[in-house]
């Protein structure tokens, strides 16, 4: 009876040329010993790593406390069209008729940075059959495949899910859920127990009727996530302001905003803000982390909501006490040869929140290029002075 925490990673965990990473820089590397870190710091039971999915359970599934991890990656998509072509201008025409002007293609092609984070989303965006059908079934698979397993592993027993994604992933993840909300048995039983949205793009690259859709209303009848939701953003990370005035928000939900306002004001649907940058023990962070998977996940309100969903009771004030600051003191902490780094961008990235729907383009689909390339460009910028 185990409870399967799923991660779905976002943007930039591919390579410039398309080829694959070393295993041990693979991208779920940092959120898994995250989410380690986190468990070990809670008290929980040691999470076991399926990746990949197993043929059959692994010994101890049947404990009511175990825990199983399960990184889904979607990626190879991406890869695969960078891999296509050394020609990065030619190629970046092939994203889309109009997609992309000559002076965006430059400033998406002139560096490696850009061209692993952008085309991701770029690619996800415009290609909305092979890419992003891609992406849905992986991520269906997944879930499916892993849900399967454990009911094997405990025979009519109740299997808790968590719910886990990152920038891009959200959008991939929201489309998804979609599509498995199309399958009754699903939506009866409530799939996810909580939804964590870190850096949630969604409502950027998406229809409102899909991001606020009714099957995904934090613990609606028949919702998909049967209790929680929870929102992310780092104070310095721009890429959940992609688009501002379109950014999630329960007020924002159109004909659904009474049934997101309820959740909300249930404590069903919150907004967590996080700060900072850190890394997971044995990793080095860097200011680009403020929109890292594993920065995200290892922040203290973040932790102590996973800790207390995967527990399956929220931790007392009194047991967050009792924890205290130190094992987030003696994480990695973020050391720039710059001092003025973090300060440059934090200017920086309260200028980008501040920015309308019309100080970059009328038309909405200039406006998401050129502030994607511009999020992406302050990060990078923040890189290099750090």
């Amino acid at each position: 009876m185990p409870t399967i925490i799923y991660l779905v990673h976002g943007m930039g965990c591919g390579t410039a040329d398309g080829e694959p990473r070393p295993p041990a820089e693979a991208w779920s590397v940092g959120a898994v010993e995250a989410v380690r870190w986190i468990g070990r710091t809670f008290g929980l039971p040691e999470p076991t790593v399926l990746d990949p999915l197993h043929d059959d359970p692994p010994p101890g599934s049947d404990d009511p406390a175990a825990l199983w991890l399960v990184p889904i990656t979607y990626h190879g998509v991406f890869d695969e069209f960078r891999s296509a072509s050394q020609d990065r201008r030619q190629h970046a025409r092939s994203l889309g008729d109009g997609v992309l002007t000559d002076g965006e293609i430059t400033r998406l092609t002139q560096s490696d940075f850009a061209w692993v984070n952008c085309v991701d989303v770029l690619l996800w965006w415009a290609d909305t059959v092979q890419a992003r059908n891609w992406a849905t079934v992986k991520i269906l698979d997944a879930i499916t495949a892993a849900d399967r397993l454990a009911a094997r592993a405990a025979p009519g027993g109740s299997v808790r899910r968590i719910l886990i994604s990152h920038s891009l992933g959200t959008a991939a993840t929201t489309y998804a859920l979609g599509e498995l909300a199309k399958e009754a048995a699903w939506r009866k039983r409530g799939a996810f127990d909580a939804w964590f949205t870190l850096a949630n793009v969604a409502p950027f690259v998406l229809e409102a009727r899909r991001v606020y859709d009714q099957a995904l209303v934090p613990g609606a009848p028949r919702s998909l996530i049967a209790g929680y939701m929870f929102n992310a953003r780092n104070e310095l990370d721009p890429v959940p302001w992609l688009l501002p005035w379109r950014a999630f928000s329960a007020s924002d939900a159109g004909p659904l905003s009474n049934a997101w306002q309820g959740a909300e004001a249930d404590g069903l649907y919150s907004l967590v803000p996080t700060r900072g940058v850190a890394a997971p023990p044995g990793f080095v962070p860097v200011i680009t982390d403020v929109h890292g998977f594993a920065n995200y996940l290892v922040s203290p309100p973040i932790a102590t909501l996973l800790a207390g969903t995967a527990r399956g009771e929220a931790y007392t004030a009194e047991e967050v006490a009792a924890i205290g600051n130190a094992p987030w003191d003696q994480l990695p902490a973020l050391r720039c040869r710059n001092p003025g780094a973090m300060s440059s961008l934090r200017s920086a990235v309260a200028i980008y929140t501040r920015r309308g729907p019309g100080s970059v383009s009328n038309n909405a689909d200039r406006a998401l290029v050129d502030r994607l390339l511009e999020g992406v460009e302050l990060l990078a910028a923040a890189r290099d002075q750090c």
